[in-house]
């Protein structure tokens, strides 16, 4: 007889699959196009005008993403279209476009 304190890892894994990958805080959906682009503006934590793989993390933990270092960087490599390493408001658009596929709604 095996009578564990702790969860197994199954009922760990069912569990992580009922979690939801993004939980938008106080926000009306779907977003407009002009409202991704805002909601990401706000990333810009150093107000210099661009997001950096840093801005990205923080403003994904915030909005309640997880694995967040992956995805900055993930979103970074997509969007960043020059490779300078930051996503200037000319990229801004394909932020958006790529954000959709990991939880920002689109019309």
């Amino acid at each position: 007889m095996h009578n564990h304190a702790f969860p197994t890892v199954q009922s760990h894994a069912k569990s992580l699959n009922k979690m939801p990958m993004w939980n938008p805080k106080c926000l009306d959906l779907p977003l407009s196009e002009e409202q991704k682009q805002r909601l990401l503006q706000k990333f810009d934590f150093d107000k210099d005008g661009r997001l950096s793989k840093k801005d990205l993390e923080l403003g994904l933990r915030q909005m309640g993403l997880r694995f967040c270092r992956w995805r900055a960087g993930r979103a970074l490599r997509h969007a960043d279209l020059n490779k300078d390493r930051y996503i200037s408001k000319d990229e801004i658009n394909e932020l958006v476009k790529y954000a959709t596929k990991w939880g920002l709604p689109a019309n």
